[in-house]
């Protein structure tokens, strides 16, 4: 019945003038159609467990996203005006929620229903007196209702990110460990903290490790991890688990060399702590990642996270005991890091024949 619910409301979508467009992915199909000089097009994908059975793997929320802005993406690149509707054919409506994405709806192929989103347009054309057609016409071979079901709206970016959890909860742990003694130097160097002469003279090279876990007060501490939180988060789901290490403790790493070196230069044996250097490195990455996705990842925009850079350094250049070093030197490691490791996934989609607006 599944198969037959996709060929009929494929066959359907032709009937109303929608032409297929090829797409070198299983499981995909698309279609379009030129109505009041603009294109409507139509982004199909199997999520049914027929497919996933066939051996056609099922797409990822970030999978999905990027597929829905390649296909935008194509029709602006020949200058037309263009809608893309995503319509998930699924028979898990449940898990079939991660797709909620600009403008997609759910096709329940089991519940015989529609499921729309409140913040998703109702109307798209002609599609949804379609696709509530095929889905009468499916019901009532079954003997079942189909329903219309529009759901609440939904924070678009659920993800749990364990790394970037676990390093903000390991920070705070040893902090809890080491407090009352925080603010103390001598301390804080006997327990990992970044102290040149140490690095230099013992070859006590672990502290450019070590030094990102221990901050030097409550501020300190709060600051960072709030930073961390939200920022981490976003770079750990575009980057994906391993690269994030990688840019975090790299980013950490070298703006630790980068401190050394500049306090080495001004002859001041400075002790040095914090996660900072490893945070503007993710926020270097971050920004980075956005400008190349046009400006946008998820909900971050390239202002925004401009704006956040200037106000960082800016705040820190204008303050007393500060490592500005460390943060330059982490916030261009992240860039470097971030343009070696990162790749926008792509997915090749091919026209049979180009559309004209006439």
């Amino acid at each position: 019945m599944t198969d037959v619910i996709q060929d009929r409301l494929q066959q359907r979508l032709r009937e109303e003038g929608y032409r297929p467009l090829r797409v070198d992915i299983p499981g995909i199909s698309l279609y379009y159609t030129v109505a009041e000089k603009q294109i409507y097009a139509v982004l199909m994908v199997d999520d049914t467990s027929n497919a996933e059975e066939a051996g056609v793997a099922r797409l990822s929320q970030w999978q999905y996203a990027n597929l829905y802005r390649q296909v935008c993406a194509n029709f602006e690149k020949q200058g037309y005006p263009s809608r893309v509707l995503g319509l998930i054919c699924t028979d898990q409506p449940e898990e079939a929620n991660r797709f909620h994405y600009e403008e997609t709806w759910i096709l329940d192929i089991v519940g015989y229903r529609l499921v729309l989103y409140e913040d998703q347009a109702g109307q798209f054309g002609n599609v949804r007196p379609v696709a509530e057609e095929v889905l009468d016409e499916a019901a009532g071979r079954t003997g079942q209702k189909k329903k219309v079901r529009r759901r609440p709206e939904r924070k678009k970016y659920r993800y749990f990110s364990p790394v970037n959890t676990l390093l903000v909860v390991i920070n705070i742990l040893v902090y809890l460990a080491m407090f009352g003694e925080t603010e103390n130097n001598r301390y804080l160097v006997e327990h990992g903290a970044l102290f040149w002469p140490y690095v230099v003279e013992r070859s006590e090279y672990y502290r450019l490790f070590t030094y990102l876990f221990l901050h030097s007060g409550y501020s300190h501490i709060v600051n960072n991890m709030l930073v961390l939180l939200f920022v981490g988060d976003n770079l750990e789901r575009a980057a994906g688990k391993l690269k994030y290490l990688i840019i975090y403790f790299g980013s950490g790493v070298l703006a630790g060399v980068v401190s050394m070196l500049w306090n080495m230069h001004l002859e001041q044996p400075v002790v040095c702590v914090g996660a900072s250097g490893a945070i503007f490195g993710v926020v270097g990455a971050l920004a980075y990642i956005v400008i190349i996705n046009k400006g946008r990842l998820e909900d971050i925009s390239s202002r925004q996270i401009v704006l956040f850079v200037f106000f960082s350094l800016y705040g820190g250049l204008t303050s007393q005991g500060v490592d500005n070093a460390a943060h330059i030197g982490g916030l261009v490691t992240g860039v470097i890091l971030a343009a070696a490791l990162y790749r926008k996934k792509k997915k090749r989609i091919e026209q049979c024949e180009n559309p004209a607006v006439e």
